[in-house]
């Protein structure tokens, strides 16, 4: 493989190699999977209340909860129940309630730049307001 240069189209990282050296290979081999981890994606579901009632904002005039869902901060327990330090954001929420479980899908995103996290090492929870 002197002569061949090997590229991923993401920044992330490698998984384990799925051929090995002497293995032919083609044009539409797949040597291994690349995982995005910075921003990581974490999807967690909500229930169908809690998502009506940040979607109702709580009066007339207020913000539905898809248009500015980003602004709604995330928070995430990593693995050993330490907080991570920084606050996420939700970027997508599914179009329908899963009806055997009565929960809306939500996707979150965090930074990672030391790419300490990884997938399904860590739950995420929507920040709620301090009460005044």
């Amino acid at each position: 493989m002197g002569y061949t240069r090997v590229v991923s189209l993401v920044d992330g990282i490698a998984g384990i190699n799925t051929v090995q050296v002497g293995n032919l290979v083609g044009p539409s081999t797949v040597l291994t999977a690349v995982s995005q981890v910075s921003p990581i994606k974490v999807y967690f579901p909500i229930s169908e209340q809690e998502y009506l009632r940040m979607a109702d904002g709580g009066g007339p005039g207020s913000v539905d909860f898809i248009t500015h869902a980003s602004r709604i901060p995330l928070q995430l327990t990593l693995a050993d129940g330490s907080t991570y330090p920084h606050p996420g954001k939700i970027i997508f929420a599914d179009r329908q309630v899963n009806e055997q479980t009565g929960t809306i899908q939500i996707v979150g995103e965090f930074p990672n730049s030391r790419n300490l996290l990884r997938r399904d090492n860590t739950r995420a929870f929507i920040r709620q307001p301090a009460a005044s």
